[in-house]
């Protein structure tokens, strides 16, 4: 009767302790997003900290408030400029159509020999010049569904950028406070993994700060040598041109899909010169991420560069952008742990034969 008792007395702690543990999660979920950005951010912002921190004087605290107002304008700065470039853009398109009747022109002569989609954008073209009202009716529920992802887009950006903002405050917090959160950290973890904690903590760390290096550095890199070539160029609507290149690269896909067009258009308005100048510079911009990436991802990890890849398109493919960075982490730990477990062999196999 008291075995009974006491396994009924444990049951109903497990289930009160589950349903505890369920309850703080409700109760945390809506705030999940931010600490973890806060907290990827404190790790790869951690080192120009500790640097800053000494110029400083040992400042911690402003030290700390200089890098999240760093963070924030970097953050908002190009969204500006950006925002400055589409509205000149709409600007331009306003002052074209205000001042008469808007007239597209017959499409270049060498757009159809273009392989596979010339001729199909030939004739798009022609009908767009000719009725473009019954082009619009025609490619109505196509332009709705294409209205409706952008407008999707848009939304998960901006909260995406609020929790970032947000998280930029956190991360402070975050690093001011880092000793005393590695050593609470380092105890949960030692719960899980006694002999292997610290070394999945280093693991954990520099991942994050590898994936920070070859995923946002390269983005920012790249980004930066295309809109150089877009805008030299007089490329339209490089502003949004710009944007989608940096969430395309971002989400690893790269910028193919801004690259090749505008190539393309350039050969159709450009001199011979000029546009194989453009090519050669937005082919060396669009394909310099498979030098830099390796570079910055791999180095100094002990897992191989192939799991942290699948872990970035994994990540992201699950979680969206925040993904991109929890999923090399999950799959680096997961094959440290099937690494370890796989070269650690049992007692009973590696212990002395007895012949008696």
């Amino acid at each position: 009767m008291n075995k009974t008792q006491r396994s009924i007395d444990l049951a109903i702690r497990l289930v009160a302790i589950a349903g505890l543990a369920t309850w703080c999660f409700v109760v945390v979920r809506p705030f999940l997003s931010i600490v973890l950005w806060a907290t990827i951010l404190a790790i790869g912002l951690y080192p120009p900290f500790l640097w800053l921190k000494r110029v400083l004087g040992q400042r911690a605290t402003l030290s700390a408030v200089l890098l999240a107002l760093l963070g924030i304008s970097i953050i908002v700065g190009p969204l500006a400029f950006l925002g400055i470039v589409v509205f000149g853009d709409i600007q331009n398109l306003y002052a074209t159509v205000a001042a008469g009747p808007f007239m597209i022109p017959e499409p270049p002569p060498g757009l159809e020999s273009i392989p596979i989609i010339g001729t199909t954008i030939a004739d798009l073209w022609r009908s767009a010049a000719t009725d473009l009202g019954s082009l619009l009716a025609r490619l109505k529920p196509q332009l709705e569904a294409l209205a409706k992802i952008l407008l999707d887009l848009s939304a998960n950006t901006g909260i995406t950028i609020f929790q970032l903002l947000l998280s930029m405050i956190v991360a402070a917090g975050f690093m001011l406070n880092a000793a005393a959160l590695r050593l609470r950290i380092a105890k949960v973890v030692r719960k899980l993994a006694p002999v292997q904690a610290e070394d999945l903590l280093k693991l954990s760390t520099s991942t994050i700060q590898n994936v920070i290096r070859g995923v946002i550095g390269v983005a920012v890199v790249q980004t930066a040598l295309v809109s150089v070539g877009l805008l030299l160029a007089n490329i339209p609507g490089a502003g949004l041109l710009v944007l989608l290149c940096f969430v395309l690269i971002l989400v690893q896909l790269g910028p193919t899909l801004v690259v090749v067009p505008s190539i393309i258009y350039a050969w159709m308005t450009m001199g011979t010169l000029w546009a194989l100048i453009f090519t050669i510079w937005m082919v060396a911009a669009g394909t310099v991420d498979n030098i830099l990436k390796p570079i910055w991802m791999g180095k100094g990890l002990p897992v191989p560069i192939l799991i942290v890849f699948l872990g970035v398109i994994g990540g992201t493919l699950t979680n969206g952008v925040l993904g991109l960075f929890v999923g090399p982490v999950v799959l680096a730990l997961g094959y440290d742990l099937l690494r370890i477990w796989v070269q650690i062999e049992p007692v009973e196999a590696i212990a002395p034969s007895s012949t008696t």
